[in-house]
């Protein structure tokens, strides 16, 4: 399957590069979307199945920093007819309390003044990735935890906000997890959540419906997909569960239906787009 690079950028993406004089629709999100164990993902379903031009910039590890901290590929978002966003993760962004990497959202790169005054007796330089170091502080503290949790929700929301309003076409938040979205804040160590958007819940959910963000939730089957997987960067990827192709294929059947009800394809092709 082809793939392509933004620019100088370093990072490969599943799909053709996009072609700036047809309109185009933007996907984003992260391990799941990107397509890992041989599946073909949705986005170049998509594709396939709209004759849309879709400009496919998930990745693995990838949250929402991945775009908004990138210029180039923020761009792509403004003239775009429409922008699906796979729902991922509080942890993976930037923050009050620590860094992550620009383009490997799951890596650490330090503590601020006000994580380590939260948490003196921690030494944050033996932590090279973000769910690792969550994990011991909720070890050493889970009530000074709670404070950690509540800025990652804060700063999550807040550039769901800014990603929504960089969009002039209809936003679709995409739910594509093993489980539905939660009551309440998920728990961080639940053993079944896999790569799950951890510390998203419904109610933050519902606050960005409001606003205008349109959900479509879809919780993927249990089963490890089949076939010579796709080359990955991280080879903890084997170890995990991720969604198969049927999962991907449903996600597709209903995307294509919500971009029809939006106007932006029709009849198999994309609204102004006679490809």
């Amino acid at each position: 399957m082809r793939t392509f690079r933004l620019g100088t950028g370093r990072l490969a993406f599943r799909g053709d590069a996009p072609d700036p004089a047809r309109p185009w629709i933007l996907c984003l999100g992260g391990g799941e979307s990107w397509g890992r164990g041989g599946v073909v993902p949705w986005p170049i379903l998509l594709a396939r199945r709209s004759g849309a031009q879709i400009v496919n910039l998930a990745c693995p590890n990838a949250g929402l920093d991945l775009v908004l901290r990138d210029p180039e590929r923020l761009a792509l978002c403004r003239p775009a007819r429409a922008l699906i966003v796979q729902i991922t993760g509080a942890h993976l962004l930037s923050n009050r309390f620590y860094r992550v990497h620009p383009w490997r959202n799951d890596r650490f790169l330090d503590a601020s003044a006000a994580l380590r005054k939260l948490y003196p007796e921690v030494d944050f330089t033996e932590f090279a990735f973000v769910r690792h170091m969550l994990q011991r502080l909720h070890v050493v503290d889970p009530q000074r935890f709670r404070v950690v949790v509540d800025e990652l929700v804060t700063a999550w929301l807040a550039r769901m906000r800014q990603l929504m309003a960089e969009a002039t076409g209809p936003v679709l938040g995409l739910w594509f997890a093993p489980f539905a979205p939660p009551g309440k804040p998920a728990r961080l160590l639940a053993p079944a959540d896999g790569e799950s958007p951890l510390f998203v819940d419904r109610a933050r959910l519902d606050i960005l419906a409001d606003e205008g963000l349109e959900l479509v939730e879809l919780v993927w089957g249990s089963t490890r997909p089949v076939g010579k997987p796709f080359p990955l960067p991280a080879r903890s990827a084997r170890r995990k569960r991720w969604p198969g192709q049927a999962d991907h294929d449903r996600v597709v059947s209903v995307l294509f239906d919500r971009l029809v009800e939006r106007g932006v394809v029709r009849d198999g092709k994309a609204e102004g787009n006679a490809c």
